[in-house]
């Protein structure tokens, strides 16, 4: 017996402390007017196309080329991911978990990133919560015993693929980042303390009339604040559902009314006691409480005019109050 409880504490132990797989990054950066990019473009593509679990982002840079299409609708945001890794000016460049490699690429290049594991697990909710309002929460988790207090955490938006004839050639654009939700560099967490603890980082963001929608994914890196390698990362696509006034589908059966609310006042049916978190959309946290199960009547009155996110579990909706 005494043997026993000895390997089921064993047991116990290695599973509870237990490395994850790590999630490889690419980060692209490139110019639709740059003509080396157009010819190196193609065989980056064909390389990462035989690893298709790779997270692969793009970044277009105002330099060398001002009138780079891409460039001109978001400027500042990759301009500072490229400072970020101090390479503005020149392109194409290419970094695969934090650290720049070889433009053209090829297997001897990727494989040495693979395989590898990861003391911290990242995990995403990716939701509209209106027809032009969306929503991302990473939680990251700590898996095993690693001595890191904090780390930066960057967010992003991007559109998996853009077709547009560029002037460098390339016609179809991948993973091209759209909107960054975080500094360029990203914001400074502090790492959950325990091995299995958690914290959760939410963001919310207008979706652009201009993107297609159903080809949008959320990108969260995790880094380490002195030399920029990457400690793990994730990616998910945008759930869309569908929509009257609030999120509606099948596993959603909390519902919100009046909605917008009526005198600061809203009712919050829930079919579990469950905890709440209603944020602003920067993914402030203004106010935390319980439901219990049935109707929950809420005054929040604190709150100014404009629009909310209401947050249960996994469940994200849209509050308005007038």
């Amino acid at each position: 017996m005494k043997h026993l409880l000895i390997t089921i504490l064993l047991f116990i132990c290695v599973w509870a402390d237990a490395q994850v797989q790590k999630n490889v990054v690419v980060e692209l950066f490139s110019n639709t007017r740059c003509s080396v990019c157009g010819a190196l473009e193609p065989e980056i593509f064909n390389t990462l196309n035989h690893y298709p679990n790779l997270i692969q982002i793009a970044f277009y840079p105002s330099a060398p080329y001002p009138n780079c299409f891409f460039s001109q609708q978001n400027k500042s945001e990759y301009d500072g991911r490229t400072k970020y890794y101090g390479v503005f000016g020149s392109t194409p460049r290419l970094f695969i978990q934090g650290t720049e490699v070889n433009n053209i690429i090829d297997s001897t290049v990727v494989n040495p990133f693979l395989n590898q594991l990861s003391n911290y697990e990242i995990k995403l909710v990716h939701k509209k919560t209106s027809p032009t309002d969306a929503f991302i929460t990473a939680t990251i988790i700590k898996r095993a015993t690693d001595t890191q207090t904090s780390a930066k955490l960057y967010l992003a938006i991007g559109e998996d693929s853009v077709a547009y004839a560029a002037p460098n050639g390339i016609n179809t654009h991948y993973g091209v980042m759209r909107k960054a939700l975080t500094d360029s560099s990203g914001i400074l967490i502090t790492l959950p303390t325990n091995i299995g603890d958690s914290i959760m980082v939410s963001k919310g963001y207008a979706v652009s009339t201009s993107w297609n929608h159903s080809n949008i994914s959320g990108y969260a890196f995790l880094a380490n604040q002195t030399d920029k390698s990457i400690i793990n990362a994730n990616t998910e696509k945008l759930f869309i559902g569908t929509f009257s006034g609030i999120e509606n589908n099948a596993v959603n059966t909390t519902t919100i009314y009046p909605n917008p609310a009526c005198n600061s006042f809203i009712k919050i049916s829930s079919p579990i006691a469950t905890n709440y978190e209603i944020m602003d959309y920067s993914g402030k946290t203004m106010h935390l409480g319980t439901l219990n199960e049935g109707v929950n009547a809420i005054h929040l009155d604190f709150l100014a005019s404009g629009s909310y996110i209401l947050k249960t579990g996994d469940i994200v909706q849209k509050i308005i109050i007038p």
